[in-house]
């Protein structure tokens, strides 16, 4: 079983680092790796890799939802020439 702690903590690994921006790519693999060293001695590493991974995705999802609502959102207003300024 001695394979399958690597891939437990490269899961983990991968996982700490889909929280550094740009760099959420490393998520995936992160779930590969943590799903295959679930079978090991090391399943608390594993499993905790597979949430770290799993929580940047959905958090990169959410912020590129952001991001388009705001783009959205700033784009209306520039192209109507409307602009709420008080008076």
């Amino acid at each position: 079983m001695g394979n399958t702690e690597g891939f437990a903590i490269a899961g983990f690994v991968l996982g700490l680092v889909s929280f550094i921006p740009y760099v959420q790519f490393a998520a995936i693999p992160g779930i590969v790796f943590s799903a295959l060293g679930l079978k090991s001695e090391k399943r608390g590493l594993a499993i905790a890799g597979l949430i770290l991974s799993i929580s940047a995705i959905v958090l990169g999802v959410l912020a590129l939802a952001l991001i388009g609502i705001v783009w959205h959102s700033v784009n209306g207003v520039v192209s109507s020439g409307v602009a709420n300024v008080p008076a």
